[in-house]
């Protein structure tokens, strides 16, 4: 970038100029009135001295004119510039005064040269010097002008004839008046330097402050613009979540009804492996479409986690039977290596901790194509911590395809996958790893892996897992077999839904009503005694939330229904909004069989206990 033009640099000095003489135009004002104000009247006692030294002189009546001059002038210079509005003013009433002030003194200090006398003008000048550099402010060019005649006249009484003063006083006093000059001159550049430094410091210190308070505004309205994006993009994941999962609920239940039973003849395989296949893509969405939602909570800072008592053995032996049909598909060895020091109960969020279990053992059997696979699981009690605890170890072993050191830097960032080959023969959307390692930071820990080209990888983590108590029985999970037949009431405003939820309630050997609004519900529940309510959350008029309430209410101290929501509404703030309404769990759709198996065996085991009680 070119220099501006000089006479733009000219203007720009100008009026940096006129800036800072501004900004001391009231203090220099008001100090140059004071010090006119002071002198005017110091000359009324020069006049005492003038009349004794100049009575029978005819010079009396010139110095009194003179001194009656500078006294009125400094009067009016005073009052002229306690009024002053513009630099330039002050400078023209200064210079005027300092004009007449010097050719005042400069005629009343030769009134005294016929008679001799020096000592009185000499102290008198000395002293005007010593004002117009050490006391004056403002442009230094007219203070020196009226120092340097002042201190001329001076000198001038010192070498007059009738001057009695000795050689040597009268170059020691000349000298003295030259010092005091070069001074004073010295004092007044270095204070206008200094202040204008300073105020160029603070000139810089307030654009800086300016700056920033700009900087901090745009950064402010920079972080509401993305809160707001983020806030529209979560609505809108959250919305689509919702209306995703009600088509897929409907696939995947009406699927899993269908290949619950065998197939008897060929016709029937064909269809079987036709809607396994149509099982399978939906499962897989809805993979993709929770892995989504994941990482959103994760770029917006609100992935959560629920904190229960569970059992880690069954947790691990879950994980196991889950997976153990894909090893034995792939003809892959599948082992679980679960050490004595394991816990049996222990706090924290079962759920996602399957979660990064299942992607992590599922990523192993997806890249061994031969050899084995290994979750290695060992535990032991932490020491010296409140609350009692036990360090975890988990370790996830294979012997596939290893990675290189370049590809482990890069392992863990959202849509990365080791080489275009890997993403076209395995597919997956490079999010599983990645949204495992936020949810076990989350978890007070993190992912360690150590891998080499063609000899597997091994991927492990160490969790604090505080200790729990064996909750009571109501609250495990029932034994299989209940064939006790439930009271249920459906509450879901969409038909498709509704069907979904009959058909697999039937295959389960349960009946139930069905109400399509809250108030519907609530009014069904003031009727009936149900032993469960499967209620939706949002509903036109009164939600499902709303309703809960209501049954809270309106039924308390009375027995009360199981109730749990069955929603499309798959973020966590959704589970805890129902929890605290007072609703007893939560089953997010598409609903899985066995989930909803498992629930309804655990309402009636309850049920069955609340009878006999």
């Amino acid at each position: 970038m070119s220099d501006p033009p000089r006479p733009l640099l000219r203007v720009q000095e100008l009026l940096r100029e006129q800036r800072y003489r501004r900004s001391f135009l009231h203090d220099d004002r008001r100090q140059h009135a004071r010090i006119l104000a002071i002198l005017g009247a110091a000359m009324t006692a020069v006049l005492v001295n003038d009349i004794r030294l100049l009575r029978d002189s005819a010079w009396l009546h010139v110095a009194l004119l003179i001194r009656l001059a500078i006294l009125v002038s400094s009067a009016v210079s005073a009052l002229r510039l306690l009024k002053v509005e513009r630099p330039a003013q002050h400078d023209r009433i200064v210079g005027t005064w300092l004009v007449l002030i010097t050719a005042s003194n400069l005629f009343a200090a030769m009134t005294r040269y016929p008679a001799g006398e020096y000592l009185g003008p000499l102290f008198g000048m000395a002293a005007l010097c010593s004002v117009y550099y050490f006391a004056m402010r403002g442009r230094i060019a007219p203070r020196m002008a009226a120092g340097v005649l002042s201190s001329l006249a001076a000198v001038v009484l010192l070498f007059s004839p009738r001057a009695v003063i000795t050689p040597v006083a009268k170059l020691t006093s000349s000298l003295a008046m030259l010092t005091l000059n070069l001074t004073g001159l010295f004092a007044a550049r270095s204070f206008e330097e200094q202040r204008r430094k300073r105020w160029e410091a603070e000139r810089h210190e307030r654009l800086l402050r300016q700056q920033l308070a700009l900087k901090v505004r745009e950064l402010a309205a920079e972080k509401e613009r993305a809160e707001s994006l983020a806030r529209v993009r979560t609505t809108f994941l959250a919305k689509m979540s919702h209306e995703f999962r009600t088509p897929m609920n409907a696939v995947i239940g009406l699927s899993d009804v269908v290949l619950s039973s065998p197939p008897q003849t060929p016709r029937e395989e064909e269809t079987w492996r036709y809607v396994h296949t149509m099982r399978d893509s939906a499962r897989a969405l809805l993979t993709l479409l929770n892995d989504i939602l994941d990482l959103t909570k994760i770029d917006a800072q609100k992935l959560t986690l629920s904190t229960a008592p569970f059992d880690l053995r069954r947790l691990l032996s879950s994980i196991f039977e889950l997976l153990q049909p894909v090893a034995k598909e792939q003809s892959v060895d599948f082992s679980l290596d679960r050490g004595p020091g394991v816990p049996e109960w222990v706090s924290g969020d079962e759920a996602r901790l399957r979660q990064v279990l299942v992607n992590l053992l599922s990523n192993a059997l997806k890249f061994t194509d031969k050899g084995s696979v290994r979750l290695k699981v060992a535990g032991q009690r932490a020491e010296a911590h409140e609350p009692p605890a036990y360090t975890v170890h988990f370790c996830v072993e294979d012997t596939g395809r290893g990675m290189s050191a370049d590809v482990i830097a890069r392992l863990f960032r959202p849509f990365e996958q080791a080489d275009e080959e890997t993403r076209v023969r395995y597919g997956g959307t490079g999010l599983g790893l990645a949204i495992s390692r936020q949810i076990v930071q989350a978890m007070g820990g993190d992912i360690v892996v150590e891998s080499q080209p063609g000899r597997g990888s091994s991927f492990a983590f160490t969790l604090q897992l505080p200790t729990a108590s064996t909750p009571a029985p109501a609250l495990r999970d029932a034994p299989p077999g209940h064939t006790r037949l439930l009271a249920l009431l459906v509450v879901d405003d969409d038909p498709i839904n509704r069907f979904v939820a009959e058909t697999l309630l039937k295959r389960l050997g349960h009946r139930a009503d069905f109400a399509t609004t809250g108030e519907d519900a609530v009014a069904a529940v003031l009727r009936g005694a149900y032993d469960a309510v499967f209620m939706d959350m949002q509903m036109p008029g009164m939600s499902g939330i709303d309703a809960t309430r209501q049954i809270k209410r309106q039924l308390a101290g009375k027995r009360q229904p199981y109730i749990v929501a069955m929603t499309a509404s798959a973020y966590e703030e959704d589970r805890s909004a129902c929890l605290a309404a007072g609703m007893d769990d939560f089953i997010s759709k598409p609903v899985d069989v066995a989930t909803l198996a498992a629930q309804l065996a655990r309402i009636a085991d309850e049920r069955s206990r609340s009878s006999r009680a």
